[in-house]
């Protein structure tokens, strides 16, 4: 989905040249250590589809004490609805 999202919006930019680096499966703090000390060290963004709520958490936390953007694409809407259906259960 993260990739996706770069990749269609891409075409918006002739001309540039984005490398993009898929790290998939992450499941452990230590991964998301590693996803974001990446991006620290090459100016990368992250693009995360992360739907474990800590995960979630750590990288939003991490990136931004390292000064790292990361763009949540579902974050949002899980917590959206996670709360329409607590009110519905």
């Amino acid at each position: 989905l993260g990739e996706q999202a770069v990749r269609t919006i891409l075409p918006q930019f002739p001309g540039a040249h984005v490398p993009i680096e898929m790290v998939t499966k992450v499941r452990d703090p230590g991964e998301i250590e590693a996803v974001v000390e990446q991006a620290a060290r090459t100016g990368g963004t992250i693009v995360h589809t992360l739907t474990d709520s800590m995960l979630r958490y750590q990288m939003i936390d991490l990136a931004r004490k390292k000064n790292v953007a990361a763009i949540d694409l579902v974050g949002p809407l899980i917590e959206r609805l996670a709360e329409v259906l607590r009110k519905l259960g």
